[in-house]
């Protein structure tokens, strides 16, 4: 299930850059995602597959903010702890 929202995303030969719109804090974020491809994301959008079968070089925190919108700073505010 996606809870965040894409604002953004645009494709170069490294990979992605995507924004999303947290819905904890409601700002635009940006993450650079390296090796991601507009088919890979295209696959999971369609429901071809689970995203970590789709793109298992992208790394956890970036899945989850495709599924999510959340940041690595977002969980650590809602669970506690930080970086």
């Amino acid at each position: 299930m996606r809870t965040g929202r894409c604002t953004l995303i645009t494709y170069d030969r490294s990979g992605a850059t995507v924004t999303m719109t947290s819905p904890l804090t409601r700002r635009d974020n940006t993450r650079e995602i390296l090796g991601l491809t507009r088919e890979q994301y295209e696959s999971w959008l369609k429901g071809d597959g689970m995203i970590q079968s789709i793109m298992p070089h992208v790394s956890r925190d970036d899945r989850e903010f495709l599924i999510t919108g959340y940041t690595p700073e977002d969980w650590a505010a809602i669970f506690g702890g930080g970086k």
